[in-house]
């Protein structure tokens, strides 16, 4: 019993990843289009480059951060939402 239940959770650890990592192309696309730099998008987003980068990776972002990474990448708040509901998976716990 106990196999299956780490088994289940394994299964939605990578399920979530793959969502996130989904999301982090979307951002990365998103960030090439704006044609900003890296550096520069990251510190309008108030983070630094290495957290920018996870994100593009696949870490998800707080919920609280996304209508701020939304305005320095030039997206409306309907095409956050669009990418956040596409990959709501990635944050699932």
């Amino acid at each position: 019993m106990s196999m299956t239940i780490r088994s289940q959770k394994r299964s939605s650890e990578v399920i979530r990843q793959v969502w996130g990592q989904l999301f982090g192309i979307f951002m990365r696309k998103a960030r090439e289009s704006s044609v900003l730099p890296l550096e520069v998008v990251a510190r309008l987003a108030g983070m630094e480059v290495e957290k920018w980068l996870a994100i593009e990776a696949g870490h998800v972002p707080e919920p609280e951060q996304l209508d701020l990474i939304a305005a320095v990448l030039g997206m409306s708040p309907e095409e956050m939402e669009v990418a956040v509901h596409i990959c709501r998976d990635a944050w699932v716990q």
